[in-house]
């Protein structure tokens, strides 16, 4: 784990975005240590979540509020009910790590269930795809997903 934290330093970004003026959001992504591995723990929203994003699979985490300074700040009581989808918003993933001792005890109403994923998984190229996506205002991005 140790490891993994010092890597992650290598990429911090500071304050690099603050001069956008986008709306700020914030995804937690916790890791676990099981098996001697980093793990991605994630959820899967409740079928009772408004919303089109009923029964998907998500990072925890929310919204931001607009006086919120601390990026870190949303993540101190993390939400799993994230807008994954929504383009519009400048979105600062903030890595933690859990004690594996930690019980996981999710809001029904917001969570069906919770699981991990090794993080290996997620760099076979045989689980990863792109797609081109247009946002309502015209910005062409990419869209990546794990199958």
């Amino acid at each position: 784990m140790e490891n993994a934290q010092h890597r992650l330093r290598e990429f911090y970004v500071r304050d690099k975005f603050s001069c956008l003026t986008l709306p700020r959001a914030t995804v937690l992504l916790p890791l676990v240590v099981r098996g001697g591995r980093l793990h991605l723990l994630l959820t899967v929203r409740s079928m009772q979540v408004p919303g089109g994003l009923r029964g998907a699979r998500s990072f925890p985490g929310n919204h931001c509020a607009a006086e919120t300074r601390d990026v870190c700040s949303p993540c101190r009581k993390p939400k799993t009910n994230f807008e994954a989808g929504q383009m519009s918003n400048l979105v600062t993933p903030v890595v933690g790590f859990v004690e594996d001792t930690f019980q996981v005890t999710p809001n029904p109403d917001e969570v069906s269930e919770v699981f991990v994923v090794p993080l290996e998984y997620f760099v076979k190229p045989l689980n990863y795809n792109t797609f081109a996506y247009k946002t309502s205002s015209g910005y062409l991005t990419q869209i990546h997903c794990f199958t």
